[in-house]
């Protein structure tokens, strides 16, 4: 049950925030948010990750449809085994992420992104870290995205460190 909870919530918090994107920002637009860290910011992603595959949006449609079935699959058996919580938590936000974006590209044809990290403006340490900084505030995300992010994580750490 509280599985489902995950990606019931994040669906839902994903979805909404995508409607109000939507309905209240014009495309590339910009507004700072949290000290000027965050930037909502309105954009269309028709491929995959990072736009990869948006010359074939059909193939990414199909590909997004059959990974979420694949996931939610794997969830499925992970609920026959008593432990592995971590396992299951990191799956469940994983499905959640990607039953939203791939809804998204079913319903839309594109995926809604609306939020990046603005650039530092001082620098820090390194001078490949400024650099990166300011290639990463050009990558546009949404909750989804860190959902799957998230859920990949923990797997990770549950299936290296052992975790249940």
């Amino acid at each position: 049950m509280a599985y489902s909870l995950i990606v019931l919530s994040l669906f839902a918090l994903d979805s909404t925030i995508k409607s109000y994107i939507e309905k209240n920002m014009e495309i590339g637009e910009t507004h700072p948010i949290l000290g000027g860290k965050i930037l909502l910011k309105r954009s269309h992603n028709k491929g995959a990750l990072l736009n990869i595959g948006e010359s074939h949006p059909t193939f990414v449609v199909y590909l997004s449809v059959a990974c979420t079935i694949l996931v939610t699959g794997g969830l499925l058996v992970a609920f026959g085994r008593e432990e592995k919580k971590m396992l299951k938590t990191g799956l469940a936000l994983i499905i959640g992420g990607a039953y939203s974006n791939t809804y998204d590209r079913c319903r839309r044809s594109y995926v809604v992104d609306y939020f990046s990290f603005a650039p530092m403006t001082k620098k820090v340490g390194h001078p490949l870290l400024t650099k990166w900084s300011k290639r990463c505030s050009t990558i546009v995300f949404n909750i989804a995205d860190f959902g799957i992010f998230a859920g990949a994580a923990l797997i990770v750490v549950a299936e290296l460190f052992g975790k249940k």
